[in-house]
């Protein structure tokens, strides 16, 4: 049998903790897997084997707390941790600390520091994956079961993927109903996959294949794709999420967009159907400098008339459903038009314009969707049809999260609401 392994939920990468923790790896004395949240230890716990056993540690993060007065990723693995009856203990480089103390007696449990990791492991029975997954995990039976028929499956409608979990991913799974997918683990990859059976407003059934990147960027999306349209064959491939915006001066819940020699408004929240998609890193390094050379693929033009027919009442059916922000006279809107993808984050004032020069009507920026429609141009037998649905999170300066739920929010619904009127 396999030596327990220790994971250790921790969401920073800077501090003392984890510094000590690394330390312990490289002089050979530990094995551990670092998780970053909850929803990041649940995903970790199906690629293990139901037969490990391992040691759980939570890292509440009193210092980002006290310097945010915000409930940290740890502290919220806490109550979820033990609202599902998991045994585990706090760990922490500073156990003099009075608040560390305070915290550990709050809520009834041990505080170890990391250089006694290994003394109190041993004192200790380690627990079993297969419990936690049962605790933990819905629908856990089919997580850890393979299907000897999975790789021949097709006849999937709609595969979905998105770059992130948190927030793209989730709001993929609230919309479509939480509680109806059920977990798909491919014997030959790593990735998870959610399946669903979604019933639309006429009564028929499509069947739809979810999953989220393990990062972000084109390299793992393009990877992505290809196996899902490979192993599940879908007719449509559907990429949400968020995206930076063309920002204005003006107003800085204002995107303007020039279409059609009007200035037209983009918001916070706007839906963009991109219908291209343009590469800006390529190209070539000389001594006169950099030389781009940039590569473009389309949208599929039937996705244009279904969506310009339909967009006005999906837009309605999203504010409808929205009971959190009051919309007043600013409705939200779909934009079709062009779309950068960069291998970088966007926080720099003025550097969208090298976009535009690009191509004057770009209005948004990601790091994923050209790999997402190139995968399905490429693997033309499969005729899978490619599309991105991503909504305006920022500006592309001044970066914060703070719209990015809302943005995966209002992609998320649009996409549920389109399939409403595509053929299957």
């Amino acid at each position: 049998m396999s030596a327990p392994i220790h994971i250790i939920i921790n969401e920073d990468y800077s501090d003392g903790t984890y510094q000590s923790l690394s330390s312990l790896l490289n002089m050979g004395r530990i094995n551990y897997i670092h998780a970053k949240n909850l929803h990041h230890f649940e995903r970790i716990l199906c690629y293990l084997r139901p037969d490990l056993k391992v040691h759980l540690w939570v890292h509440p993060g009193f210092g980002q707390f006290q310097a945010t007065q915000q409930t940290t990723n740890g502290m919220m693995a806490v109550k979820a941790l033990q609202l599902a009856n998991v045994n585990f203990n706090l760990l922490t480089s500073v156990p003099q600390s009075k608040e560390a103390k305070e915290y550990a007696a709050t809520y009834n449990l041990q505080l170890i520091e990391v250089l006694g990791l290994e003394e109190h492991a041993q004192k200790n029975a380690p627990i079993p994956i297969i419990d936690l997954i049962k605790k933990l995990v819905p629908n856990w039976e089919s997580e850890i079961t393979y299907s000897q028929n999975i790789d021949i499956v097709d006849g999937y409608d709609v595969g979905i993927i998105t770059a992130l979990y948190d927030d793209e991913f989730v709001n993929i799974k609230n919309v479509f109903g939480r509680d109806k997918w059920e977990v798909l683990r491919h014997p030959y990859t790593n990735n998870l996959y959610y399946t669903l059976n979604h019933v639309l407003k006429n009564g028929k059934s499509i069947k739809i294949i979810a999953a989220s990147q393990f990062s972000m960027g084109m390299i793992n999306a393009a990877i992505n794709t290809t196996e899902m349209i490979l192993k599940f064959k879908p007719k449509y491939m559907a990429m949400t999420g968020v995206c930076g915006g063309k920002p204005s001066p003006q107003n800085k819940e204002i995107i303007e967009h020039e279409s059609s020699n009007k200035k037209e408004e983009i918001r916070l929240g706007d839906i963009i159907v991109p219908n291209m998609v343009f590469t800006t890193s390529k190209g070539k390094i000389s001594e006169g400098g950099f030389k781009p050379e940039s590569e473009e693929v389309k949208l599929n033009i039937e996705f244009i008339p279904i969506i310009n027919a339909h967009k006005k009442d999906i837009i309605r059916e999203i504010m409808d459903s929205d009971s959190t922000r009051d919309y007043g006279r600013y409705n939200l809107q779909a934009h079709i038009q062009p779309m950068a993808c960069t291998e970088a984050v966007i926080d720099k004032p003025g550097h969208f314009v090298e976009f535009t020069d690009r191509d004057r009507k770009t209005i948004a920026v990601d790091m994923e969707s050209f790999s997402i429609l190139k995968a399905c141009e490429s693997l033309h037998t499969y005729r899978t049809k490619g599309i991105i649905i991503k909504s305006v999170m920022d500006r592309t300066s001044d970066k914060n999260d703070g719209t990015k739920a809302y943005a995966s929010y209002t992609s998320a619904m649009f996409l549920k609401g389109l399939l409403e009127y595509l053929e299957y």
